[in-house]
């Protein structure tokens, strides 16, 4: 997504939740963070098998009306031993992730389970892209990830994602 698309998104998200926001009188309904993480994935899975991908970072959000939230995360990604996933390889993994929550009054909404589509490949460096959505009707998380990778492999497919608060670096 070039700087400009995701420039006006942002403040077109921005001017319905503040609009949103004056009428509820609440919390802003619209989060917008940051996650900068690092990680390492191995394992072998070709539909049959096991691969995960483990990192830790931080996310800054900030709101429309200027509320912030800082705190240090965890990442964890895999799939059930079948599933819609060719990955194979070990690979270290540093990654930047725009996270958008609608509709809610608290950033640590975007904390949990995100379904995701991912693809990732490094042959001693490479690149990979994760795009995903978390959802507790009525609210909304959506994930946009890209990294860049060191070692070998490949990581195509369906996956779980989870971000948790670290509690350790608390």
């Amino acid at each position: 997504m070039t700087t400009q698309i995701k420039n006006i998104l942002i403040a077109g998200l921005s001017i319905f939740a503040l609009s949103q926001t004056a009428m509820a009188g609440e919390t802003s309904p619209l989060w917008t963070c940051n996650i900068a993480f690092t990680g390492e994935a191995e394992g072998f899975q070709v539909i049959l098998g096991k691969f995960e991908v483990n990192g830790q970072g931080e996310i800054n959000c900030v709101s429309p009306t200027g509320d912030t939230y800082d705190a240090p995360v965890t990442i964890e990604m895999g799939s059930a031993p079948l599933a819609a996933r060719v990955a194979i390889g070990k690979f270290d993994v540093v990654g930047q992730s725009l996270n958008i929550s609608l509709f809610t009054g608290s950033p640590e909404n975007l904390l949990g389970t995100y379904i995701v589509g991912h693809a990732q490949g490094s042959v001693i460096a490479g690149i990979g892209a994760i795009t995903g959505v978390h959802s507790h009707l009525p609210e909304l998380g959506v994930t946009i990830n890209l990294q860049v990778l060191k070692g070998f492999g490949v990581n195509v497919g369906l996956s779980r994602m989870k971000i948790k608060l670290d509690e350790s670096r608390l």
